[in-house]
């Protein structure tokens, strides 16, 4: 037997009743999740005893270390990018956590020098690492320095300084000399464009190839957080490339993900009870900073565990969107 039913009849249906159970006809409501979307196949996997993921008291009680208690979630102040060194210190837009200090996110094959984003291939002053400088009369070309630029590079001067560059994908001169490209951008094909679109905002940078880009947006719409020559991730793109990062905000994956097991024990998964049009997704905890809810949290892929942040599910309808390469 699933979840309790709440003791609401109606006389009409009840003269209708031939088998227990059988309500769809009717259209009794479960908190917000139509009787006839849960069918006995689906009811045989839900708990006895614990609440369905329509349930909003998930709160966690405590939190495991090295993460800390902030409100309603647990995060760690170590790379949280709401909660970063402290709770409730939120990096800007554009940055993330990384050390308990909020930084400028850099993109792929470039590194954090000083403060800003280089890339090692080309950057005299960060030629192959940082801090390493190429001698008078030499440039940076693929991370050595030498007599003159390689192929498919040109050469920049900034402040009297020459540098060998990629017009192409660099975010300091995409496109011409010295034409950087703002914060929560990226250079492509010589042009600056942002991380995220639409009404999305960069939220957490799990790696070179996905970003979380946040805000408040339903399932049916998610595409119109990730920016051209992106997808929305699937659920298994997510678990591959999250490098072991916990998320900041909730976000959706491309997947219609149904829910199993129970509150205390959880998973997202394709052939479990039905979400309704508000399917699980990535959860930061119970509440995200910008008010997109996940009643239930901390649940796992396919399986209960490990944990891999899943949770949500019938009355949760918004959320970021995760974004891959």
């Amino acid at each position: 037997m699933g979840r309790p039913l709440p003791v609401v009849l109606v006389a009409g249906c009840l003269a209708s009743l031939t088998v227990p159970l059988a309500f769809g006809g009717c259209g009794l409501t479960v908190r917000g999740a139509p009787l006839d979307a849960l069918d006995a196949g689906e009811l045989d996997d839900a708990p006895s005893t614990e609440p369905g993921p329509d349930d909003e008291s998930q709160v966690p009680a405590s939190c495991e270390a090295p993460e800390e208690r902030c409100g309603e979630t647990c995060a760690d102040l170590t790379s949280s990018s709401n909660h970063c060194g402290a709770c409730g210190s939120a990096c800007a837009p554009g940055t993330v956590c990384e050390g308990s200090s909020c930084v400028v996110f850099c993109e792929a094959d470039t590194l954090r020098c000083g403060g800003v984003c280089v890339d090692p291939k080309t950057d005299r002053d960060n030629c192959g690492a940082c801090g390493t400088s190429c001698d008078t009369g030499l440039v940076c070309s693929a991370g050595a320095c030498v007599t003159d630029c390689g192929a498919g590079l040109a050469r920049c001067v900034v402040d009297g300084v020459e540098s060998c560059v990629n017009h192409s994908n660099d975010v300091a001169h995409c496109g011409s000399c010295s034409k950087a490209c703002a914060v929560g951008e990226t250079c492509e094909a010589g042009t600056c464009v942002e991380l995220c679109a639409g009404n999305g905002t960069l939220g957490d940078a799990f790696g070179p190839t996905m970003t979380g880009c946040r805000g408040r947006v339903r399932y049916q719409n998610r595409a119109s957080f990730c920016p051209p020559n992106t997808h929305v991730c699937s659920a298994a793109e997510y678990v591959q490339r999250r490098a072991g990062k916990k998320p900041s905000y909730n976000y959706w994956t491309n997947d219609n993900l149904r829910y199993g097991g129970s509150a205390s024990s959880c998973r997202a998964t394709a052939a479990g009870n039905s979400c309704g049009g508000n399917p699980m997704r990535v959860c930061a905890g119970r509440r995200d900073p910008l008010g997109n809810e996940c009643n239930w949290s901390s649940c796992g892929l396919g399986t209960n565990t490990p944990n891999e942040w899943f949770g949500g599910c019938i009355d949760n309808t918004t959320a970021g969107v995760l974004c891959c390469k």
